[in-house]
């Protein structure tokens, strides 16, 4: 996979991992990726990142050196993921005038501003009113002008299915995600093909094939893939799976992000 980078990665600056960042890049290198972001997890709400600042600093610091130790081989860049950036404006705007970062990804993670979807028992939800929750979530999240990326247009499904052990069809809910993906088509941003559920077990790629239709019908111009690594083993995982529907969608090429500027690479 010459050329491809893998953009949504976490390391031990992450409160759910614990790897180095040198053993995520030592992965990628073996990947044959082009380069790797780490966009370690700094959460406004339901769960605030303790000491985010400190994170950061720390996350973008260890990315710089490995950047110094993996050239010319590797590109290495420094990212964030923002979760529920509008449940603390002050700090999501300082995250952006303080911090020298490469992409800034926006995740969402909650339906309801209070708890993390990963953290819930979804066999007792009612899921239809938590997606439609979940979906009206993301398109006011999505009006955020500080991020460049959003990832993992279906999040909840990976819980859905770790817990009920089925695919949850989402044709009901194609209106609030197209309003969602037209929102980032018409700022200028990218989409994720995020093959998380693809590396855990725990479903396909997100967006997937369909969404990824719309969304270039929608105007969409910049795609990613990510990982969504937390340990070393999943780096670059699923992205054959990921670049065919990338191809199959329309898209002649996939994007990364230097100094939060979309870069692109042919495929």
């Amino acid at each position: 996979m010459p050329g491809l980078y893998d953009m949504h990665t976490h390391s031990r600056h992450s409160h759910d991992s614990t790897e180095p960042l040198e053993a995520m890049c030592i992965a990628a290198r073996a990947a044959g990726l082009g380069g790797i972001t780490f966009t370690d997890h700094l959460d406004l709400g339901p769960h605030p990142t303790h000491d985010w600042p400190a994170m950061l600093s720390g996350s973008i610091r260890e990315a710089t050196e490995m950047a110094a130790r993996h050239a010319p081989h590797l590109r290495v860049l420094r990212g964030v993921e923002v979760g529920e950036p509008l449940c603390n404006p002050q700090a999501a705007e300082r995250i952006l005038r303080d911090y020298a970062l490469d992409v800034v990804v926006m995740g969402i993670h909650s339906a309801d501003r209070q708890n993390d979807l990963c953290r819930l028992d979804h066999t007792t939800l009612d899921t239809d009113v938590m997606l439609e929750r979940y979906f009206a979530e993301l398109r006011t999240m999505a009006e955020w002008e500080g991020y460049d990326v959003l990832a993992h247009i279906g999040y909840p499904l990976r819980y859905i299915r770790r817990d009920r052990g089925v695919d949850w069809d989402l044709a009901p809910y194609t209106a609030q995600i197209d309003a969602v993906m037209a929102v980032v088509a018409g700022t200028d941003r990218a989409l994720e093909v995020n093959t998380a559920g693809l590396n855990r077990g725990i479903g396909g790629p997100s967006a997937d094939l369909e969404q990824l239709r719309r969304f270039k019908a929608l105007g969409g111009r910049y795609v990613t893939l990510g990982s969504d690594a937390h340990a070393a083993r999943f780096v670059g995982g699923g992205f054959d799976k990921g670049l065919r529907i990338i191809r199959e969608a329309g898209f002649d090429a996939v994007t990364h992000y230097e100094g939060r500027r979309p870069c692109l690479t042919r495929i």
